[in-house]
């Protein structure tokens, strides 16, 4: 009998093809200190991709979506980067970058302080001033894009010629092939301010756009380790001007200072969002919060590029420099840039109404005005009240515009409803339904309020499941979701791993062995994703173990959960009696691992994608021979494995209950 084994001389596809050549994707690592790990088996499910492939990748090789990386590396509009990334990126490192902003501050010359001697955190190429050498007072230390892009940017890309955002975006598409333009130009180019918060840039981004957005990130999009002076010698020339000649808009992410409308960078982008015709908005990490909007409107009418700040004398030289040479000099780019400032902020007042849910406010805008009004997304003011839970605000809107927009598509077709189950707002569900808003409405991807609901693991979400389909939603409807088509409720709650939203699913009959446009269960979707939970509720309510995909591969959902070395998601799936198939590529351990998966140029805890993979792929072996659970155990490597000790994230619930059946079958 054969099973899959992943070697890092050898990797296999989800579609069968197979990539040779050794990973050479590698980070330096800490001989001593905490230090967030990078490109291994954790870092590689948090964020969807693969390392043991990205250097294939960027070379074009591999799967045939990879053909366009080479060229994408000289295109500076290729450099995007999914807002869901960015997003995932703040929730991987938050605990680590919190922590070491607590235990440093920062001296008059910007240098690293420890608090405390001897101090136990990596300094990730930063040499650090003891406390006792410091001259001049000290400063807290912020978590911003500064200390983001030394401590982690810039460690993660050493060694290669392109961004954080091309390695992301390489080792998604190897772990899932996908169009690669699609998620690599950018849509949306970002205009911020490196001093700001990066909790507050993420969340502001995740709230403002939708996950699939490509946004122009500098800081992610640009090879920390080239001569980033030099290719701004143009201005109109350089990555940041070609990346925002290509996007369709500009948006300005502001923390709560507001610190970015005063920076040079931040006034000259502006200036040329209103040269190049495009569309210029502005957001907050609160939009609603009056205050602040008040705040920026009164910046916004005294920006003078003469007085405007940057981190580097030549960079405001240089765009001073600019300024000077349009027709009208600086008085012509302070024109634009209070102009298209203006536009913003008109267009943020209702959304901020919105938000708040100022029923007194809102009534100030004309029926005409809330009938044009469009956020940036293309959302009405009842989109964004539906989202907040403001059921009194949106049912005002409503009112005030004969119901024109209770039904009203965004950009992406999403009606307010699919809103409101997208973020668990179960008071503005209800009130929509009374309504009589459309449960069937579809987005341009076909995706319904169903859909939306079933993606968002809250805690509302199964109740809202089964409000929707007592409106008569239809519960098998198709759609496409993150880029792959037919995909049902079910399918999307197993991709989420909502294992209490594909139980109220099942519960209004969901057919469990549905499949996809790529022949996927909803089980091979939550083996592939290592989301136990959802595999859990799958296989208690009988979903078939052993299904397989369609096409060349023909691929369980054991060999999909061995193929990502999801350990645990192989003991439950064993337990239900799935068996690896014969026949299957593959062939005896590689020799450059030991059965015990033994890592080599790591930290001790880290274990490659590949590793994982040969260590889950012996261990189900181990177990449908009926070995005992001591010998299967037997070694520690593959104990922390099933017991989740190697940082993946699967819930105590979901082990135990791996476990539990695990010790039935044996």
């Amino acid at each position: 009998m054969k099973i899959v084994v992943l070697s890092v001389d050898k990797m296999q596809y989800l579609d069968g093809s197979i990539a040779h050549g050794r990973a050479n994707l590698s980070v330096s690592l800490p001989n001593k200190g905490h230090f967030v790990n990078a490109f291994d088996k954790s870092f590689d499910d948090h964020f969807e991709v693969n390392s043991d492939l990205v250097g294939e990748a960027l070379h074009g090789r591999g799967s045939d979506q990879c053909s366009a990386f080479p060229e994408m590396k000289s295109r500076p509009a290729c450099w995007g980067l999914q807002v869901r990334f960015i997003w995932k990126l703040w929730t991987y490192i938050q605990d680590d970058l919190k922590g070491y902003v607590a235990a440093h501050a920062m001296d008059p010359q910007h240098n690293h302080v420890c608090l405390v001697e001897p101090c136990l955190w990596h300094h990730a190429g930063v040499k650090p001033v003891r406390s006792e050498d410091v001259q001049g007072k000290l400063q807290p230390m912020r978590a911003d894009m500064h200390l983001v892009v030394k401590r982690y940017v810039e460690p993660w890309t050493e060694g290669h010629a392109v961004g954080l955002a091309l390695i992301l975006n390489a080792g998604h598409i190897a772990w899932s092939p996908k169009n690669a333009v699609d998620c690599c130009k950018a849509q949306v180019f970002i205009s911020h301010c490196w001093n700001e918060a990066f909790e507050e840039f993420a969340n502001t981004l995740h709230q403002t756009l939708n996950p699939d957005t490509v946004v122009w990130v500098c800081s992610f999009a640009l090879c920390q380790h080239s001569d980033i002076a030099q290719a701004l010698e143009s201005v109109e020339r350089c990555p940041f001007a070609l990346a925002m000649h290509a996007a369709e808009r500009v948006l300005l992410v502001m923390d709560s200072t507001a610190e970015a409308i005063e920076r040079c960078w931040v006034v000259l982008e502006a200036a040329l969002a209103e040269k190049w015709q495009k569309d210029y908005d502005m957001c907050l990490p609160d939009d609603g919060n009056q205050e602040l909007w008040r705040m920026v409107g009164s910046k916004i009418a005294n920006i003078d590029v003469d007085n405007c700040k940057a981190s580097y004398a030549e960079d405001k030289e240089k765009v001073l420099a600019y300024a000077r040479a349009m027709d009208g000099g600086i008085d012509t780019l302070n024109s634009k840039v209070h102009k298209v400032g203006h536009h913003a902020m008109e267009r943020a007042e209702i959304m901020a109404a919105s938000m708040a849910g100022d029923i007194d406010w809102l009534s100030q805008f004309s029926t005409a005005q809330l009938l044009s009004w469009r956020s940036i997304r293309g959302r009405t003011a009842a989109h964004i009240a539906a989202e907040r839970s403001r059921v009194k605000a949106m049912v005002t809107i409503l009112n005030m515009t004969a119901n024109a927009h209770l039904n009203a598509e965004d950009d992406d077709s999403r009606s307010p409803l699919s809103v409101a189950t997208e973020y668990g707002s179960l008071a503005s569900v209800l009130a929509l339904i009374s309504l009589r808003a459309d449960p069937e409405q579809r987005s341009n991807t076909g995706l319904t309020p169903l859909h939306f609901a079933a993606s968002a693991k809250l805690r509302a979400s199964p109740m809202i499941v089964s409000f929707l389909i007592e409106a008569r939603a239809d519960v098998e409807v198709q759609g496409t979701y993150q880029g792959r088509k037919g995909h049902r409720p079910i399918t999307v709650a197993a991709v989420e791993g909502n294992g209490e939203v594909i139980r109220a699913l099942v519960s209004f009959k969901a057919e469990l062995n549905a499949t996809t446009g790529t022949g996927a269960s909803a089980l091979h979707v939550a083996a592939w994703f290592g989301n136990a939970d959802a595999a859990t509720a799958l296989l208690v309510a009988r979903a078939e173990p052993d299904l397989t995909t369609g096409g060349h591969s023909k691929k369980t959902p054991l060999s999909l959960a061995n193929l990502n070395g999801h350990a645990a998601l192989a003991i439950l799936l064993i337990g239900s009696g799935a068996k690896p198939m014969d026949g299957e590529n593959g062939g005896p351990f590689p020799p450059a691992l030991s059965p015990l998966g033994q890592t080599a140029q790591k930290k001790k805890s880290q274990r490659s994608r590949a590793q994982a993979s040969t260590e889950a792929a012996l261990f189900s072996t181990r177990m449908t021979e009926r070995t005992t659970i001591k010998e299967a155990w037997g070694e520690r490597s593959l104990r922390n494995t099933a017991m989740g000790e190697d940082g993946s994230e699967q819930s105590p619930h979901a082990r135990c209950t791996a476990l539990k059946m695990c010790c039935e079958i044996l």
